[in-house]
């Protein structure tokens, strides 16, 4: 017997419907996007009471991703690479000097077009 709109019971069941809806989001063959996965794992530490280890194997992930995701709705911004590019810079000399001289150099006449 359901009770009133207010009562305890349709809160838990919200609760259990919003559950369904975060697994049916990273369900199937992977997780789906990290910050789908941070919102899992928030909710799983929120409302189920599972510790770091627990998540950590849960989720297949590391233990400080977990704690990542308990301190912060979103993941952090991807690092990038700073990587040397040292046959460019062999050349850059050769390439500024090139497009400088192609900046002073007059405009070639466009062809007609039948």
């Amino acid at each position: 017997m359901l009770r009133r709109a207010g009562s305890r019971v349709r809160g838990v069941f919200e609760g259990i419907v919003d559950h369904i809806r975060c697994l049916s989001i990273l369900g199937g063959a992977g997780m789906g996007s990290r910050v789908e996965l941070f919102a899992a794992i928030r909710w799983d530490y929120q409302r189920e009471g599972l510790g770091v280890r627990a998540l950590a194997r849960k989720y297949d992930v590391h233990r400080r991703t977990v704690r990542q995701a308990i301190g912060s709705p979103s993941p952090p911004d991807r690092k990038r690479p700073v990587r040397p590019a040292p046959v460019r810079e062999a050349v850059a000399g050769w390439i500024d000097e090139m497009l400088r001289e192609d900046l002073a150099a007059p405009r070639l006449p466009r062809e007609s077009r039948p």
